[in-house]
């Protein structure tokens, strides 16, 4: 659920005046028409839901830092097939969260497919990702 505009300008305000940084409240992404939109991703997966992605990225990573292209779609397969097993349970508990860190996912399949593969973006992709799901994660 998204604080209203002014409560979330307040509690930015309140953050920065105590020094916090809140990613969750101040996230922005571009809509198709390039106009800045707010974007939010909530804690509200366990880390048992959001473990098994976030090692299959980190596997991901390793491939591509490693430079195995094989091993890297692999590992990327892996990670846009439990991901998409995941919708059914993760989307209904925060249509908002899942909707941005499907993006973040597709960003970073697309960022590294054979067609299109670009390694500086997808290891930026890949990052957002691992942050995402971090931060989508309860404590």
């Amino acid at each position: 659920m998204n604080p209203p505009n002014a409560t979330r300008s307040l509690l930015l305000t309140l953050l920065l005046i105590a020094g916090i940084s809140c990613p969750a409240l101040n996230a922005q992404s571009e809509d198709g028409d390039g106009e800045k939109k707010e974007v939010t991703i909530a804690a509200v997966y366990t880390a048992a839901q959001t473990s098994p992605i976030k090692d299959l990225a980190a596997a991901a990573q390793q491939s591509l830092s490693t430079g195995n292209k094989e091993e890297l779609a692999a590992k990327l397969t892996a990670l846009k097939t439990a991901w998409d097993g995941q919708e059914s349970t993760l989307k209904p508990m925060d249509k908002g969260t899942w909707k941005t860190l499907d993006k973040l996912v597709n960003k970073t399949i697309s960022s590294l497919s054979e067609g299109d593969f670009n390694p500086k973006k997808g290891k930026k992709s890949l990052k957002k990702l691992i942050d995402g799901l971090t931060e989508a994660t309860k404590q």
